[in-house]
């Protein structure tokens, strides 16, 4: 039986960061940690407490770091790059990050053994299914044949785009109880090859893979579209927040 004490901890949901260069000012060149406002005040609404992981190269650092939290949010951002599914770069690949995406990978397999919730948005999903052997599209429009609208709108990103199709019985559908749901899109990239062990829990309707989650073991899951940006106005996606952080409130 959990102490009352227990019972009124909050879990501690580490968000994984990027890099920024600073490009000019007085500290042009100063290499920054970052992530965007919307994951933070996401995991809070959603009632966890939101821990900043940044990208470090020390192993038993990054060990630490991964068993000090609950559960592990894994942000959007750069390209994965290609040769970690043994492709070379496309002409149409964008920017990437190999010292991001080796401590991504790291914290991914090393969370995975110790049975924390994995929980990925956009780059996320597209990273968690390169590290269980999966493959992407390097650019949707130029690569995937069955592409035929927008996945990187113009419009605000609160905005609802397109809709994608839910599978039946999955978390996703455990999660929302509904069949369909509007999201919006920010990515070039896609899952092309799901990683083994992993099924598609949701498709854009030409086919785009939008949701992904592990079959059997550990909680792990990841949508394409930007369920963090949207978590004020839409409540579907304070919903998917609110069931990661349940999730994670297993582990406490």
């Amino acid at each position: 039986m959990k102490s009352d004490k227990t019972k009124n901890k909050k879990p501690l949901i580490g968000i994984l960061t990027n890099l920024l260069t600073v490009e000019s000012g007085v500290f042009s060149g100063t290499e920054r940690i970052y992530v965007n406002r919307d994951y933070i005040t996401s995991i809070l609404r959603a009632g966890g407490t939101p821990i900043l992981l940044p990208i470090i190269s020390d192993f038993e650092a990054m060990c630490q770091q991964i068993e000090s939290v609950d559960a592990i949010l894994i942000s959007g951002g750069q390209d994965v790059h290609p040769l970690h599914y043994k492709e070379e770069p496309s002409r149409l690949l964008e920017a990437v990050c190999l010292e991001r995406d080796e401590y991504e990978m790291a914290v991914i397999k090393h969370a995975f053994q110790l049975q924390k919730p994995i929980f990925g948005i956009c780059r996320g999903l597209q990273l968690i299914n390169v590290v269980f052997g999966g493959s992407l599209y390097q650019d949707i429009a130029n690569d995937f044949p069955m592409s035929s609208f927008q996945h990187t709108q113009k419009s605000k990103k609160d905005d609802a785009l397109h809709t994608v199709d839910i599978a039946q019985e999955s978390w996703l559908s455990n999660v929302l109880e509904k069949e369909v749901l509007l999201t919006n899109s920010f990515h070039h990239q896609a899952i092309k090859n799901l990683a083994p062990g992993f099924r598609a829990s949701a498709w854009a309707k030409d086919g785009v893979i939008e949701g992904i989650e592990k079959i059997d073991g550990p909680f792990i899951a990841g949508v394409q579209w930007h369920p963090e940006m949207m978590t004020e106005k839409h409540l579907d996606m304070h919903q998917l927040f609110c069931a990661f952080v349940a999730e994670a409130s297993k582990n406490i």
